[in-house]
C-alpha cells in the first residue's frame, strides 16, 4: 500500500502522485492506494473521510464530505501502473460535483417539508395524485439502480453471512412486529391493513444513502436492498396473503405484477444502462440523486395532500405513536440481532437502518391499488412514510456526529 498526498481532493481530480512524507509537510488529504507498483497518478473515483465525528462518500458526483475534513482513505482508479488492479474512469465533471453536493444538502429537508406542505396546504401536492405514485416510485427505483453492478449482487456469494443476516432481518423483524402489535393492539380493518402491508415490503433505496450518513457498510446496505427487492415479487403478495388475505380478496398474482413493474423493472433497467450502456449511465447517473430525491418528495407530498386528513381523525392520532413504536422496535430489533450474531459495527450499522426503513411508498401504492375501498388502510403506510423518511436520516445522523466511526475503524 502507498500512500500520496492530495491537497484539495475532489471527485473528477487526477492528482500528481507524491510520497508521504510530503503529506507531513503541509495540511492534505492522505491517500492510500492498494497497488503492488505505485502510480505516477491516479484519478479519485472516490473518498471516504475516516474522521473521528464523520465519515462520508464521494462516488458518482455525489458528495457527502464537508471542504474542512482532511483526513481521508481515497480509492483511486490508476493508471498503467496499476493495470489490472482497477479501471481507470472518466473524470468527473465539476458540474456534476456541484449537482451532487446541491442533492445531499436538499435530501434531508425535503422529506419534512414536503409532509409539512402537503399537510398545511394540501392543494400545494394535489396534481401529484395516486396515478403518478407508482410512475414516481419507479423514478426513484430507477435512480437508485443506475449505479448499481453486477459486484452488488456478487456480493451474496462473496460475503454470504452479512447479506443473509441483513435479508432474514428485514423480512422476519418487520414481520413479526406486524403482527404482534396487530395482535396485542386489536387493530382491525384499515388499521390493521396497513400496517401488515408495511411491515410485508422491501427495504426502501432511501436507507442506502442513511447508512453513507451514518458510517456503515454501504455496499452491504446496496446488496441486501437490492436482493431483498427482487424477492419483494414473491414474498410480498405472499405476506399478504397470508396475513390479511383471510378477511379481504387479496390477489398475489396481480400484486406481483404490480412490484414487477414499479420495482424490479426500473432496477433491472438501471442495472442493465449501467452495465451494458455505460456511456448513458454516465450521461445520467450525476441527475440520479436529484431524481431520487425529487421523486421521493413528490409521491410523499402527493400521498400525505391525499389522505393527510385521515391522520387527524381519532384513529390517526392512535396509530401516530403505534407507528414511531413500530419503527423504533424494528432498528432496535435488528440492532441486537446484529450483535447476537457477532456482526461488526460498520455491518450492524448498515442492517439496522435498511431493517428499519422499508419502502413504505411502496405499501401506500399497493394499499391504494389493491383495497380502495378500505381508505383507513393509508394511515399506517402514509404515517410509516414520513417516520421512515426522517427517523432513518436522525438515527443516522446520530451514529455520524454523537458516536463516530464505527469501533473497527478506530482500531
Amino acid at each position: 500500500m502507498a500512500t500520496y498526498c492530495l491537497s484539495t481532493p475532489r471527485v473528477g481530480q487526477v492528482a500528481s502522485a507524491r510520497n508521504s512524507p510530503n503529506a507531513q509537510q503541509k495540511p492534505c488529504t492522505r491517500v492510500k492506494i492498494t497497488s503492488s507498483a505505485g502510480p505516477k497518478s491516479c484519478h479519485v473515483s472516490s473518498l471516504t473521510s475516516t474522521s473521528s465525528k464523520q465519515r462520508a462518500v464521494l462516488k458518482g458526483g455525489v458528495s457527502f464530505l464537508p471542504a474542512r475534513r482532511r483526513t481521508a482513505q481515497v480509492a483511486c482508479s490508476a493508471d498503467a501502473a496499476a493495470a489490472g488492479e482497477v479501471s481507470a474512469e472518466p473524470p468527473v465533471p465539476a458540474w456534476a460535483v456541484k449537482l451532487g453536493a446541491f442533492t445531499a444538502f436538499i435530501l434531508p429537508i425535503s422529506c419534512p417539508l414536503a409532509t409539512a406542505t402537503g399537510l398545511l396546504y394540501p392543494p400545494s401536492f394535489a396534481w401529484f395524485g395516486p396515478a403518478w405514485w407508482a410512475p414516481g416510485l419507479g423514478a426513484m427505483m430507477f435512480a437508485a439502480a443506475i449505479k448499481l453492478t453486477v459486484k452488488d449482487f456478487a456480493r451474496v456469494v462473496q460475503a454470504p453471512q452479512s447479506v443473509l443476516l441483513g435479508i432474514f432481518a428485514n423480512w422476519s423483524i418487520k414481520v413479526a412486529l406486524a403482527l404482534l402489535f396487530v395482535k396485542l393492539l386489536g387493530l382491525q380493518g384499515g388499521a390493521a391493513i396497513g400496517l401488515l402491508m408495511v411491515g410485508a415490503v422491501s427495504p426502501s433505496a432511501l436507507s442506502n444513502y442513511a447508512v453513507g450518513v451514518g458510517m456503515g457498510n454501504v455496499a452491504l446496505s446496496v446488496t441486501v436492498v437490492s436482493v431483498s427487492t427482487l424477492a419483494a415479487v414473491g414474498l410480498t403478495p405472499a405476506l399478504a396473503q397470508a396475513m390479511i388475505g383471510a378477511g379481504v380478496s387479496v390477489s398475489p398474482s396481480a400484486m406481483a405484477q404490480t412490484i414487477l413493474k414499479v420495482i424490479v423493472f426500473p432496477t433491472f433497467l438501471g442495472l442493465f444502462l449501467n452495465e451494458m450502456v455505460k456511456p448513458v449511465a454516465r450521461l445520467l447517473q450525476p441527475f440520479s440523486g436529484l431524481v431520487g430525491t425529487v421523486a421521493t418528495a413528490l409521491v410523499l407530498g402527493g400521498a400525505v395532500s391525499m389522505h393527510g386528513h385521515i391522520l387527524f381523525t381519532s384513529l390517526g392520532a392512535y396509530m401516530v405513536p403505534v407507528t414511531l413504536v413500530y419503527h423504533a422496535l424494528a432498528y432496535i430489533g435488528a440492532y441486537f440481532m446484529c450483535k447476537s450474531f457477532g456482526a461488526n459495527d460498520r455491518d450492524t450499522r448498515a442492517i439496522t437502518l435498511v431493517t428499519g426503513m422499508q419502502s413504505s411508498t411502496m405499501a401506500t401504492v399497493l394499499c391504494t391499488k389493491f383495497f380502495p375501498d378500505v381508505p383507513t388502510a393509508m394511515i399506517s403506510t402514509v404515517l410509516s412514510t414520513i417516520v421512515m423518511a426522517n427517523s432513518g436520516l436522525w438515527v443516522a445522523t446520530a451514529w455520524q456526529r454523537f458516536i463516530g466511526p464505527p469501533a473497527e475503524e478506530e482500531k
